[in-house]
């Protein structure tokens, strides 16, 4: 019943914005082109057998384009196609969204609030962080503190206007189904090991600016089927940054129990925590992060535990172009290994 009011009230406000005039003033939508390109090279230190050095990358084109009604409504499309997926995913998202004084509908192939609306402490480098383990250069922990249970599946998401700095948005996804044509998401898929099913996600972030600091905390929760198993699946994530002259201070908390999502196993109970302090002057930014977590599963034997630190800088050389480096040191408790790493990294906008 939750999830069916959640659909008609997503749909009732859509449909109210086109409802006082719909013709777009160009006609079309016009479209646009970016993306970027990191490039990184590392020289690693780890207890298990591995070259000590390395070199990677992470590239996505965008193409995205909006137009605006008469009745001054945006509707747009977005497209994030991956250059390099080492499993044969190269779309990335896919979606399309209508934004008025209402607030904004997303329909497509995007995170969920339980993600766009995650806080976190800030990191210099790009694309070496808590949080993404596509460029972690050991290997060794995947720390996540946010709650990104719907990935990039085909969901509905609503986003209400900001009151006196305050956001909230929900979010849901029939099935853990995307990048197929069609009602990919139709089939309920009971017993399915693989999947989550009806996942709804609650969040609000609110931001305010007291003479000189800067104030930004989030709230997100997340609910899910498990597809007919034994467990399933429920998270909250808290984060908050504060940001001062040039420090930002900042940090992000976990609670996850359930089903298998990433960092977590079918039955795990797992807590995460990171935190950090950033300094920015002119062209250079340093940060410096720290991490921990911790899962136990149904048995309540510990199966993750671990730590890790970033030490990160970066100059910003012209717009669209910044170069960087830092020193990651891992520490993966729960099967007895360790690492450092010292990674170079240059990221290119466009």
């Amino acid at each position: 019943m939750m999830k069916k009011t959640l659909l008609g009230t997503a749909a009732a406000v859509a449909c109210l914005g086109f409802a006082t005039g719909a013709q777009a003033e160009g006609g079309k939508i016009n479209l646009s082109l970016g993306g970027y390109y990191n490039g990184l090279i590392a020289f690693t230190d780890l207890d298990a057998d591995d070259r000590s050095y390395k070199f990677g990358s992470d590239s996505e084109i965008h193409v995205g384009g909006k137009m605006t009604l008469d009745n001054g409504m945006i509707v747009g499309f977005k497209a994030e196609l991956e250059l390099e997926d080492n499993s044969g995913d190269d779309v990335d998202e896919v979606f399309m969204y209508l934004k008025g004084g209402f607030g904004k509908v997303v329909f497509g192939q995007q995170d969920g609030v339980g993600d766009t609306f995650a806080v976190n402490s800030t990191h210099a480098l790009k694309r070496t962080m808590n949080n993404d383990t596509k460029n972690d250069a050991l290997g060794l922990v995947s720390i996540t503190t946010v709650n990104e249970t719907s990935f990039d599946f085909t969901k509905l998401t609503y986003m209400t206007p900001a009151f006196s700095g305050l956001k909230l948005g929900v979010s849901f996804t029939p099935e853990g189904e995307r990048n197929g044509r069609g009602f990919t998401n139709a089939d309920e898929n009971p017993g399915d090991a693989t999947e989550l099913d009806e996942i709804v996600e609650f969040g609000g972030v609110y931001k305010r600016k007291i003479d000189d600091v800067d104030f930004t905390m989030s709230a997100t929760y997340v609910v899910a089927n498990d597809d007919g198993l034994a467990y399933d699946n429920q998270e909250w994530n808290v984060g908050a940054k504060i940001a001062v002259n040039n420090f930002t201070f900042g940090g992000s908390y976990r609670d996850s129990e359930g089903f298998a999502t990433r960092a977590t196993a079918a039955g795990m109970e797992y807590q995460a925590w990171e935190g950090g302090v950033s300094y920015e002057t002119g062209p250079w930014l340093v940060s410096v992060q720290y991490a921990n977590h911790e899962g136990d599963d149904a048995l309540g034997v510990t199966v993750v535990d671990g730590s890790q630190t970033f030490v990160q800088a970066r100059y910003q050389v012209v717009k669209g172009m910044q170069v960087g480096a830092g020193v990651q040191f891992a520490d993966d408790e729960a099967n007895d290994l360790d690492g450092t790493a010292f990674v170079i990294e240059t990221h290119l906008t466009f």
